[in-house]
């Protein structure tokens, strides 16, 4: 499997030697309204759906569920650094050799799980 890697002290230069370019989806999300980012941010973003494609409103994160759902847009993909994991002794030996790496979900904003990242923690970030 594919994952993401970087490194929290950089984010364009090759994280790792073991590192090479990968293509992934991007999603470009808002916590409001289509009309309400019309309204507030058109003058300088343009309307919503003049970029992108596949624009669709989402449900709202967390537990309230009284607000109204977002919008999300298909921007163009993202070129990122990645390295090629097919077991658990992959991940470890990058700890080995990297020390401190936090493993998470790549957040496409469309919840497929299918993209994880890897950030070797070589510097403060909150």
């Amino acid at each position: 499997m594919k994952v993401i890697i970087s490194r929290t002290s950089n984010s364009d230069r090759k994280p790792c030697k073991e590192a090479k370019r990968l293509i992934v989806p991007y999603w470009h999300t808002r916590t409001c309204t289509e009309k309400y980012f019309n309204e507030h941010f058109s003058d300088r973003e343009d309307l919503w759906k003049s970029k992108g494609k596949n624009h669709k409103k989402i449900p709202p994160e967390g537990d309230d569920l009284s607000q109204e759902n977002w919008i999300t847009r298909q921007m163009e993909d993202k070129k990122v650094w990645g390295v090629e994991v097919n077991k658990l002794d992959d991940i470890l030996n990058l700890i080995r050799e990297y020390d401190l790496i936090i493993v998470s979900e790549y957040d496409d904003n469309q919840g497929n799980g299918e993209i994880f990242e890897l950030e070797i923690y070589d510097d403060y970030r909150e």
